[in-house]
């Protein structure tokens, strides 16, 4: 996988803060993200990075799929609320996709962690699982 890990700063990615949280969800969420950690991370791993530009990233990696990458253009069109479009490599434009979020204190098997999930579900966009903020793999 190939990004730069030094472009997140944990401290404004402190979800345990409201104002953190607040800013978040008007601005969106800047920063690198991956998997609630948990046991289930030997079986499968996602990793997203918005970009302050409104570009991004996904890498996933579990152990019936293999691995998987992705570019994408995002932007906030509402308090909580994201538009994604995937970027294909062929001349047809991806359709937009509409990704709520919010954040909460979600448990899992090796701790409580703060996360991003959707609304409706306990995944986020396409990811089976919430995601943190990313410290290290």
């Amino acid at each position: 996988m190939d990004h730069d890990t030094s472009r997140s700063d944990p401290v404004d990615m402190d979800l345990s803060h409201e104002h953190v949280r607040r800013r978040m969800l008007t601005e969106g969420p800047v920063g690198e993200w991956n998997t609630l950690p948990g046991t289930h991370t030997a079986l499968m791993y996602d990793f997203v990075r918005f970009a302050p530009d409104g570009t991004g990233e996904t890498y996933r990696d579990s152990l019936l799929g293999g691995e998987t990458f992705e570019h994408f253009t995002w932007s906030v069109v509402a308090p909580g609320h994201l538009v994604c479009v995937v970027v294909e490599d062929s001349e047809e434009e991806a359709e937009p996709e509409n990704v709520g979020f919010r954040f909460e204190e979600q448990n899992s098997d090796v701790g409580t962690f703060w996360v991003m999930r959707d609304p409706d579900w306990d995944g986020f966009w396409n990811f089976v699982q919430a995601v943190v903020p990313r410290r290290s793999r």
